[in-house]
């Protein structure tokens, strides 16, 4: 994939789905000192597209693992300013 909108945002919780696909975390972005803070929003998985109406965002998270820890870095794509 390759998007024009490539930044980065650090995740501001522990998360956890179990792995085999890249999952695109739906967060809601907050700037804090100069950086990026994605919170996840809950519901039902990268597919419950009700929760598009909170998030500000998708955090990438890769196929190969299942926990990730608050204060991790990983690839974003903003939707909405």
């Amino acid at each position: 994939m390759n998007f024009e909108n490539q930044h980065q945002a650090i995740l501001s919780e522990d998360f956890y789905f179990k792995p085999e696909l890249t999952y695109f975390l739906q967060v809601k972005l907050n700037q804090v000192e100069g950086k990026l803070w994605a919170t996840p929003i809950s519901g039902k998985g990268s597919g419950d597209l009700a929760n598009l109406a909170e998030a500000d965002a998708f955090l990438e998270l890769p196929d190969n693992r299942s926990n990730f820890t608050k204060g991790e870095v990983f690839p974003v794509i903003i939707y909405r300013q």
